[in-house]
């Protein structure tokens, strides 16, 4: 376990808040693990079947969690990821702002991340839009399954343990992020994730 490691987390965002992320999983030293790219389309193999039924299975077991669009493609996955009710029209530079709707802000923590730990009181007060699980646990209970259906059914398989993910700030981005996922097979010699 490395000490002191560096988190990519944003720093000023709550990520259990609705919104909406470009999340990338790579697998461990980017072995083509899923299949292959042939003619510009992406043909699955058994474990990238699994990976579609996975994140097909993300959206159907929770109804406040929403799978854009994603691409399982040889080495890595992309998928847009959507928490709760979150308006991806909205342009706001300062994502600071508009994340929550915290009604009771006591004035001298104003500026301050707030967390389903932070904003909970002594009164048992609790005002979070977003009631289900964090991003981080989305992704971790996918590349678990993943990594269990390989295990069982003698695949091999190996992920590297972290994820990249990117928070979705407007619509413009939201747009040139689904155009990326859409057209990553045909555009698989210019990807750097080869």
């Amino acid at each position: 376990m490395v000490k002191n490691r560096i988190s990519p987390r944003h720093p000023t965002h709550d990520y259990t808040s609705p919104w909406g992320y470009f999340v990338t999983i790579v697998t461990k030293d980017r072995r083509h693990c899923f299949g292959e790219v042939m003619d510009g389309s992406m043909l699955l193999n058994e474990l990238g079947i699994r990976c579609e039924t996975e994140i097909q299975r993300i959206e159907s077991s929770r109804k406040n969690i929403e799978i854009h669009k994603y691409i399982v493609m040889p080495n890595h996955i992309h998928m847009i990821v959507v928490l709760g009710n979150w308006n991806r029209d909205r342009n706001d530079p300062n994502i600071k702002t508009n994340r929550r709707d915290v009604s009771k802000i006591r004035p001298e923590r104003e500026n301050q991340i707030w967390t389903k730990k932070s904003i909970k009181t002594g009164d048992g007060f609790l005002n979070h839009p977003y009631d289900g699980p964090t991003l981080w646990n989305i992704v971790k209970l996918f590349k678990w399954n993943v990594t269990k259906y390989a295990r069982h059914h003698d695949i091999s398989f190996a992920r590297q343990s972290r994820y990249h993910d990117r928070i979705i700030r407007d619509h413009s981005e939201y747009e040139r992020i689904m155009h990326y996922i859409l057209t990553n097979p045909q555009n698989r010699n210019n990807d750097s994730l080869s």
